[in-house]
């Protein structure tokens, strides 16, 4: 492994001015809480010094994240929460221990089947594993020659995802190299694209364009052209020798098959990296999702503009992997990573494990050097490297949930020949929260794809449904928005895979919100004049839509309100039967009420509300004034 070189003294320069402005400004604070939480694994390495991966899930469906710990030749770790999310208790024996006895690497966490609880898939040194979830902490091993793979794998990364849109996850598997190959006669081995038929099953789907080189350790689905299919992001170790980072485009069906383009060069995308892990998230606020990439060295960050990406590390100061504790600077070779709003203040701050690997001894990298938590400082889209020092195990992957759901993402790591450490989020608050679990019907259960967007009056915050980036692990399906002081929840926009759009209005903070897939949705409000005046008719229609397959029953009701969001009237709620696929036109007129307002101009906000057989919700509205 080869990182850039960067002269002693610009390092020297660059650390001194992190200490320095660490300790300007709040702060964040993660406290490590392992042993009182009840976590009692140990990873134990042989071989590769690449396998440690951490996964939050609720596998027994109580609410609370579990916590699944893999990598080397420790038997996979399943911890069941307890106690409302404070403590953990062991599984024993692990349910995923299954017949391969080959070291670990990575776990990926998806719903395969649909039927309502997360399923296990484990990348191997070797044969690769699928594990049903059978409820109740029992698992069943449903591995298939396809999905094991060839002894040769090696697997190190692996994501869930609904390219085709078909309501069932599919499975990409990022394999590194040979298990026969040695340094540095490194043989890549290609990657593999698995389509899902929903039973747990898989058809083999890779194409040339998906397969790659190899050399693969991270891997992620994300919309990054917002078109809504999900796209293939895929990091690559030994970037400048073997290949570069990949992005794969969705182009959707085609005559042979289903189309994706490799667009890393024309996007900006192909950085030649020896890359370790991805974290995905707007941390610009601009509506589109922006990429980190770790590194042997100075890690990476990519703006993304739309159809191309910018590096912009150097600018907002995340290249700072150095140890600032060592007397003379050390490179760091990072690894897990994540991009979430740990303080509640609205901008999404910048988590990074670091650990040692033997590497060509020409290269510096040191042995302990700290994880880094880097704040993000606001409006200037820069961040600040936290002085406080965390953990310097041999760290590798990293997963993020808020298991004690207190409002705040925690995090969890997983460090090579030690125990991992669970870091509880301690950060002052510095604003409110919302976060939201999704639940498909016509899209996959687990949602993953679904892209939320939160409008607060000051800003709008996007989050995308993924489970898998970061470093051979799976974070929390369940989306987290930091809002800073003075927000408000104006408007709650889903696009779920299916390509379904849902809408709630007036959403209340600092709570959980659970949203279902709505089979009728409403929407295309309009009014025929954009200016009414009191004492006359409005007239302002919609079109209710079955999206499913069965007819649905449907009920309805409009509402006027204020711009402030106070009801001036509401009309009688009203039932429909829709046939599937079937559109039905709603038209109402109105007498404005002359009391509301001033005589003069007044704001109003016409809603329709409806909520079909399972009462799932959906809105809409359009704006007269």
């Amino acid at each position: 492994m080869r990182g850039a070189h960067t002269s002693s003294k610009a390092v020297l320069l660059t650390v001194a001015f992190a200490a320095a402005c660490a300790a300007q400004g709040p702060q964040l604070l993660l406290t490590d809480v392992t042993q009182a939480a009840g976590i009692d694994w140990v990873q134990v390495e042989n071989n590769t010094t690449l396998g440690a991966g951490a996964a939050f899930l609720d596998f027994d469906g109580d609410g609370f994240e579990d916590i699944l710990l893999v990598g080397g030749d420790a038997e996979p770790g399943l911890f069941r929460s307890v106690q409302q999310g404070t403590r953990f208790v062991r599984v024993q024996p692990s349910p995923l221990r299954g017949s391969v006895a080959m070291e670990t690497m990575c776990a990926a966490v998806g719903d395969v089947d649909n039927d309502g609880d997360p399923d296990v898939f484990i990348g191997r040194f070797g044969f690769d594993q699928l594990f049903r979830n059978d409820g109740g902490g029992a698992f069943t091993e449903i591995t298939t020659p396809l999905i094991a793979g060839n002894r040769y794998d090696w697997t190190a990364a692996a994501a869930f995802g609904d390219y085709d849109g078909d309501g069932n996850l599919d499975l990409y598997i990022g394999n590194y190299i040979s298990p026969a190959s040695s340094f540095p006669n490194h043989t890549p081995v290609p990657n593999r694209l698995l389509r899902g038929l929903g039973n747990g099953s898989f058809v083999d789907a890779t194409s040339p364009v998906v397969a790659g080189a190899g050399t693969a350790l991270a891997t992620a689905w994300s919309d990054y052209d917002a078109d809504g299919d999900v796209d293939i992001l895929v990091g690559n170790d030994f970037g400048s020798t073997v290949e570069p980072n990949r992005l794969y485009r969705n182009d959707g069906p085609t005559a042979g098959g289903w189309a994706f383009a490799d667009v890393s060069s024309a996007t900006g995308f192909d950085v030649a990296i020896y890359c370790m892990g991805i974290a995905i998230g707007d941390y610009d606020r601009d509506g589109d999702l922006d990429s980190y990439f770790t590194n042997m060295g100075r890690n990476v960050f990519l703006r993304n503009d739309g159809l191309t990406f910018t590096d912009v590390t150097a600018a907002t100061g995340t290249d700072l992997t150095f140890d600032i504790d060592a007397g003379a600077p050390t490179l760091a070779t990072s690894w897990g990573t994540g991009l979430h709003d740990f303080d509640n203040d609205g901008w999404l701050d910048l988590y990074v494990s670091n650990g040692f690997i033997t590497s060509d001894p020409s290269l510096p990298n040191g042995l302990f050097v700290r994880d880094v938590l880097f704040r993000h400082d606001g409006p200037s889209l820069t961040y600040t490297r936290m002085a406080q020092p965390l953990s310097n195990a041999i760290g590798r992957g990293a997963a993020f949930a808020d298991y004690d759901r207190d409002g705040d993402v925690d995090v969890l790591q997983v460090n090579v020949m030690g125990a991992p450490v669970l870091w509880r989020n301690d950060s002052p608050r510095r604003g409110r929260f919302l976060t939201a679990t999704l639940e498909g019907t016509t899209s996959n259960r687990d949602a993953i794809g679904a892209r939320v967007t939160l409008d607060t009056g000051a800003f709008s915050a996007v989050r995308e449904v993924r489970r898998s980036d970061s470093f051979e692990s799976s974070s929390s399906r369940t989306l987290h928005f930091g809002l800073g002081g003075g927000a408000r929840g104006e408007r709650l926009h889903v696009r779920w895979p299916s390509g379904i759009e849902q809408e709630r209005f007036d959403v209340p903070l600092d709570r959980h919100v659970a949203l279902r897939e709505p089979a009728v949705t409403v929407r295309d409000a309009a009014t025929t004049s954009r200016t009414v005046a009191q004492g006359r008719l409005l007239e302002f229609g919609a079109t209710l839509r079955n999206h499913g397959s069965t007819a649905a029953p449907a009920a309805y009701v409009p509402q006027l309100r204020t711009a402030a969001g106070d009801l001036v009237w509401m009309g009688s709620i009203r039932g429909t039967a829709l046939q599937p696929g079937e559109d039905r036109a709603l038209l109402e007129t109105l007498f404005v009420p002359s009391a509301i307002g001033d005589p003069g101009r007044f704001g109003l906000r016409l809603v329709w509300t409806a909520a079909d057989v399972d009462l799932s919700m959906s809105e809409s509205q359009a704006l007269v004034r």
